[in-house]
């Protein structure tokens, strides 16, 4: 009798972006930054891409019948949240056995999820999206609302944030260049502030400083540094990148942050409290082969952006599925992950050696068996379906 197959790695796919929009992904906290895992949606996948270990890869996808659209991870690290193109939310973790339990799932939203965000204890939590409910808030002890952020936006929301550090706040914003803030304990409607021209892409609140500040990206190159208890704008500069900011992430150093545009660059920022100043640093770019690669510009445009400050890196992510990371101060990438955002409609191995495999976006793939990493023929890419003969 023949023994049963037993999986002995998996060759992560990764998310599908969409033009010119932030792609929702973060990492599993870890203390000493030795875990290194990126968590993210993968169409109706929610993957755990080890980067240590490409191919010891988690991916749950039971019951999942919607793309993913948002992931968040709780500070405690044991749960994550992520939802759906249909307003969809769920909350899990993995357990002692190596499987996946769901201990939340509700539809919150009439449409796409497009954010999500723990409270600091990790026992509350909020959507925001699209549709006519665009915003909820819910307790994962009681299963049930923790209080009403639903009042005055009037078009899809795209980012959010809290804190619970004094005085407590929510933020909500998106589409309307609207920012909506809230009392955190319960939530309950304090004002708006009005920008624009273009969508807030993402907010946060500045973590040096407990969230005395919250800084906002959007799709009109702007950057903005607002007091969250004055409202006061400090810095609004203009012209930050060529095309719009797509996302931010801190740098564990007090004043340094990071963006990432749809102009292919990430940017690193310092600021200047005393001036009133934010100041470029350095600028990251793709690597001089990616350049050449990708001839279409959209192909180039980075919409995501994380740092691993126990590691000093930041990880970025563009439009045609790469995963960039840039070692301290480096200012091309030192590894590039790649993988698959299409379905696979391809696939050979070559004497347990090579794994090619090609997929309905034309992107051509070989992979280290052993590794599970992936590297690109120096070949154009197709714009079909590729067959391997």
């Amino acid at each position: 009798m023949e023994a049963p197959l037993q999986c002995v790695g998996v060759f992560p796919p990764h998310p599908k972006g969409t033009r010119a929009k932030r792609v929702k992904w973060c990492m599993k906290p870890s203390a000493d930054g030795s875990e290194r895992v990126l968590v993210y949606g993968a169409g109706q996948n929610l993957v755990f891409r080890d980067l240590n270990n490409p191919s010891n890869t988690r991916i749950f996808n039971e019951g999942v019948l919607n793309p993913v659209t948002a992931v968040a991870y709780s500070p405690d690290g044991y749960k994550v949240a992520f939802g759906d193109d249909k307003g969809g939310v769920k909350v899990g973790g993995y357990n002692a056995d190596g499987a996946f339990t769901a201990s939340f799932a509700e539809t919150l939203l009439a449409g796409p999820v497009n954010d999500l965000k723990f409270s600091d204890d990790s026992k509350k939590l909020i959507a925001v999206g699209g549709g006519g409910q665009r915003a909820k808030t819910v307790n994962l002890e009681t299963k049930g609302k923790w209080g009403d952020v639903a009042a005055g936006h009037n078009a899809t929301l795209l980012t959010c944030d809290m804190k619970f550090s004094k005085p407590q706040a929510i933020l909500l914003a998106g589409e309307d260049q609207q920012v909506h803030t809230y009392k955190a304990m319960p939530p309950g409607y304090v004002g708006s502030e009005k920008f624009g021209p273009g969508f807030i892409n993402h907010l946060a609140f500045t973590p040096w400083d407990e969230g005395a500040h919250y800084i906002m990206v959007s799709s009109d190159k702007s950057i903005k540094l607002i007091n969250t208890e004055s409202k006061e704008v400090i810095v609004d500069k203009q012209a930050c990148h060529k095309m719009g900011i797509s996302e931010l992430a801190f740098s564990g150093e007090a004043g340094v942050f990071y963006t990432c545009s749809n102009d292919r660059s990430i940017k690193k920022w310092k600021i200047d409290f005393d001036a009133k100043s934010i100041d470029e640093v350095s600028v990251l770019t793709l690597s001089d082969a990616d350049e050449q690669q990708y001839k279409d510009n959209v192909d180039k445009q980075l919409l995501g952006v994380l740092r691993d400050n126990q590691n000093n890196q930041v990880i970025g992510y563009n439009f045609k599925s790469d995963i960039n990371i840039w070692s301290a101060d480096e200012t091309q990438p030192s590894s590039t992950l790649r993988g698959h955002c299409d379905a696979v409609t391809k696939l050979i191995n070559w004497q347990n050696k090579v794994i090619v495999s090609g997929d309905m976006d034309g992107r051509l793939l070989t992979w280290n068996p052993e590794t599970g990493e992936a590297s690109r023929p120096k070949c154009a890419n197709q714009k079909f379906q590729i067959g391997v003969a």
